[in-house]
């Protein structure tokens, strides 16, 4: 349990999530540029957009306080749907759509 006296966030929490983010936005932003001097916007943005999707999945385990042997059954269950929309979304013409990709 926390410390009800403790900060919301701490130092080392603030400094892992803006390093974080920033880690994140540049390597989609480079992705994408790279992407663009060989392929269409449209390849570009599709790559880009599941890469984002992807990076958040996985930094959901590394984000935890828990040990990463201690898996909670509800989160693996989250990600494998959201995996899974994540395909469809890829897949079936009126998510290509909606989404622009």
């Amino acid at each position: 349990p926390r410390d009800p006296n403790a900060p919301f966030l701490s130092k080392n929490r603030i400094f892992l999530i803006v390093f974080t983010g920033l880690a994140i936005s540049i390597s989609l932003l480079l992705t994408y540029a790279l992407l663009l001097n060989q392929n269409t916007v449209l390849f570009a943005r599709t790559i880009v957009f599941n890469l984002l999707l992807f990076l958040h999945l996985v930094i959901i385990f590394f984000l935890r306080d828990k040990s990463i042997f201690k898996i909670n059954r509800f989160l693996v269950i989250s990600i494998i749907v959201s995996i899974a929309a994540q395909i469809l979304v890829n897949i079936l013409p009126v998510f290509k759509v909606i989404f622009e990709l």
